[in-house]
């Protein structure tokens, strides 16, 4: 985003004035004011080829840092799909493939002009957008490259910032490579590939392990016994787990020893709406005691609500037709007033 901005805001200016034209335009002759000097190239107009120089200094900076908070998950699959290939003997950029994936997803993120824009929140020119496609181009060449690469197969903006930066670029790349594949896990663990993982990736994991069942030629029948199993358990599962019984309870439910083949005691479930009415999980519940609670609920909202009797009374000594009779218009409405004045004490407040 940052080098989508910087793009944007330097390419997307007007040129500057013609200088004879505003010289020519002074009526007296004389010379028009110089600038203030001190204002460097902000004052002109920076030429395409160090706007996309910068822009690309800027991006692989904030790549440098986003990285450092990849998910572990992401770290483990980089890892073991790194030590796929090396196996393989399939050769990656900077023997990371997880700076190349980086890389690519950073060339089709600057080649997406429609997700371009949304990013700008405006439309663009054209122009702005080859010059992002180009500075995608240049970022995938500089993150995969090396300096002794051939120079005809990347942009010459790119083959010019690699020789002026390679220090700087080989530091960038190093901590790249270090945090995408920085990961200790142990041999064989799975557990660890679902750490740091969201909760759209748990359920693409587990999506992906339940289609992998099915692909075998059992794979319903086991998904199917894998449910009863764990539904003929809970209570099981809750003590083993350590999940607290619900609704605060002090008997803790009877454990009954662990079942694997629960379907030899299945039983036909039925639903019964007066008992799932008075239950929450394995809990009772008595409605009446909700319905028959003891504690002042309107005493105890009056901070939320703002409804104390003191809100109240300042509000309704305010209203208009408490200060001015005169706009009441029937007897009716002067006994209702008459009769709040007198209930809330304002006829007091209103004599003094």
């Amino acid at each position: 985003m940052c080098a989508v901005d910087y793009v944007t805001e330097h390419l997307g200016k007007p040129a500057p004035p013609n200088m004879a034209s505003t010289l020519s335009s002074l009526p007296c002759g004389c010379r028009a004011t110089k600038g203030d000097e001190s204002d460097g190239e902000d004052g002109k107009a920076m030429s395409t080829k160090v706007v996309l120089t910068r822009a690309l200094a800027c991006l692989l900076s904030a790549l440098m840092e986003t990285v450092q908070t990849i998910p572990t998950a992401v770290q483990l699959f980089c890892k073991q799909l790194q030590d796929k290939l090396t196996e393989k003997e399939i050769q990656t950029a900077h023997s990371s493939v997880g700076l190349q994936l980086l890389a690519g997803a950073v060339y089709l993120a600057l080649h997406d002009q429609t997700q371009l824009e949304q990013w700008a929140g405006h439309t663009m020119k054209q122009t702005i957008k080859d010059n992002l496609s180009l500075l995608g181009l240049c970022a995938y060449h500089v993150l995969t490259a090396t300096v002794a690469s051939s120079k005809g197969n990347m942009p010459r903006l790119a083959y010019t910032f690699m020789r002026k930066h390679g220090s700087w670029l080989s530091e960038q790349i190093d901590n790249i490579v270090e945090s995408v594949s920085n990961v200790s896990v142990d041999e064989g663990s799975s557990a660890a590939v679902l750490e740091g993982g969201n909760l759209e990736f748990l359920q693409l994991f587990m999506s992906t392990l339940a289609h992998k069942i099915l692909q075998e030629q059992q794979g319903k029948n086991n998904l199917t016994h894998l449910f009863h199993v764990i539904k003929g358990n809970q209570q099981w599962f809750q003590v083993q787990l350590g999940i607290p019984p619900m609704l605060g309870k002090d008997d803790l439910p009877q454990v009954m020893p662990f079942e694997p083949n629960p379907g030899s005691k299945e039983q036909v479930m039925t639903f019964d709406p007066l008992q799932e009415f008075n239950s929450i999980g394995d809990c009772n519940i008595d409605q009446n005691f909700l319905l028959e609670f003891p504690w002042d609920w309107a005493e105890l909202l009056q901070s939320d609500l703002g409804l104390s009797e003191l809100g109240f009374t300042t509000l309704l000594q305010h209203r208009c037709d408490m200060t001015d009779e005169s706009c009441l218009d029937t007897d009716k409405e002067k006994r209702h007033v008459a009769t709040l004045k007198a209930k809330f004490g304002l006829e007091l407040t209103s004599s003094v």
